[in-house]
Order: structure tokens, then C-alpha cells, then sequence
């Protein structure tokens, strides 16, 4: 607000109340003012996740960030403070998973939902800030500024079950694998029996050279 003026000195004989709400902003004291004195403009109120926008009342036909008061005028006059929501933006880091968004726009004081990503072999544990590393989770934007958040997960431990069919399991063969396990598997005996292979379950196709 650059001005908040009069066209004269001699403009009222009282004036109260000149700015009595900041509408949810920091305080502006009210304004007592003598006939032919001349009026000091207040700073501007603020108020965290909003812009001002300027005042509205008296006389004022639309919202302004200057407010003039004429010559000749008299009486009580209010002012109330308008506001704007800020619009932040969420930048969403899937750490290797898969996301339909890579960010979202979220606005102070209204609610957002976090999308949830996918991760074939993973389980996901929450988005959690990239600065603070404390869990974020769906929420009222409480926060005004632009943050990023990053997908944490954990590996599915997976169970193998190995059906020799009378013969003898090698030893070092894993029971359980991940996503990112690799190995071979070892494979099996049987006294007077060439082994023909390995096949998963519900499938015909035999490898000797079983590989994860």
C-alpha cells in the first residue's frame, strides 16, 4: 500500500475505528482522528499462508489497496482486511516407484490428499519430507512454502517352497527372496535319478539353471 491519504486537512471532526478488522491477520490498532488533523496511513496487516489484497468498506465501491478519504468528511469508518489463500506446490519424489502425479498444488488452510504410489515388490510406507524426514500424511495445508516429499518403501519378502519329489535338497538354497535378489539355485539329488530340472508351479517348463 503505497498511500492512504486526504484531500485536505480539514476533513472530519472524528473518526474511529478506521481499520477495525484484519479479518484473521495481525492486529491494526483503530484510529481515533481530530476534525483538521491529518490521518496516518497503517502498515499492512499479515497473516501467515495469505496476500493481502487490500481493504474494503466505507465508501469504497471495490477492494483497494489505497483508500482515500475526501474533504469534508465526518463520522465512524471500517475497513475490513480481504484476503487470498496461498497456493503451494507438493513435489512428489517416488524414490523408484510409479506415480500418476509428480506434484500437486495444495492451498493454505484446505485439506489435500497425497496420491498413493506403486511399487511392484514393494511395500510403500508414506511420503515423508525431504528436509525434516518426518512422515507427511493427508491433511489441512499448515505449512507455506513449497516442500518435497519422498516415497519411502520396504522390500516383500516372498516364501520359496521347494517340492524335490524324493530327492534331496541342496544346502544353500534360500527360502525366501525380494525384489532385489539374485541367485541361482543349487540343485537337488537323488540316488539312481538324473534331475531333469526345476519348474514352477502350474508351468511344464524345465531349467536346470534356476535363476532369480
Amino acid at each position: 500500500v503505497d498511500s492512504f491519504t486526504t484531500e485536505s486537512n480539514q476533513i472530519m471532526s472524528y473518526i474511529s475505528d478506521a481499520y477495525s478488522a484484519s479479518n484473521g491477520g495481525s492486529e491494526v490498532a483503530d484510529i481515533t482522528q481530530n476534525y483538521g488533523t491529518a490521518v496516518t496511513k497503517p502498515a499492512d496487516p499479515t497473516r501467515e499462508g495469505y496476500t493481502f489484497l487490500g481493504w474494503t468498506g466505507t465508501d469504497l465501491a471495490d477492494c483497494t489497496l489505497e483508500v482515500t478519504i475526501p474533504s469534508g468528511s465526518f463520522g465512524d469508518r471500517t475497513y475490513t482486511a480481504n484476503w487470498e489463500a496461498n497456493q503451494l506446490t507438493i513435489i512428489l519424489d517416488t524414490a523408484g516407484g510409479e506415480c500418476a502425479d509428480e506434484q500437486i498444488v495444495a492451498i493454505y488452510d484446505q485439506p489435500y490428499v497425497l496420491p498413493t504410489p506403486e511399487w511392484r515388490g514393494h511395500t510403500f510406507l508414506g511420503w515423508y519430507d525431504k528436509e525434516t524426514q518426518t512422515l507427511v500424511e493427508n491433511g489441512t495445508v499448515d505449512f507455506d512454502y513449497n516442500r518435497e516429499l519422498v516415497a519411502q518403501w520396504s522390500l516383500i519378502d516372498y516364501t520359496i517352497t521347494y517340492q524335490l519329489n524324493g530327492g534331496t535338497e541342496s544346502v544353500g538354497n534360500p527360502v525366501t527372496y525380494n525384489y532385489d535378489s539374485s541367485f541361482t539355485l543349487a540343485n537337488p539329488v537323488r540316488t539312481g535319478y538324473r534331475f531333469l530340472g526345476w519348474a514352477l508351479e502350474g508351468q511344464d517348463d524345465l531349467t536346470t539353471e534356476a535363476t532369480v
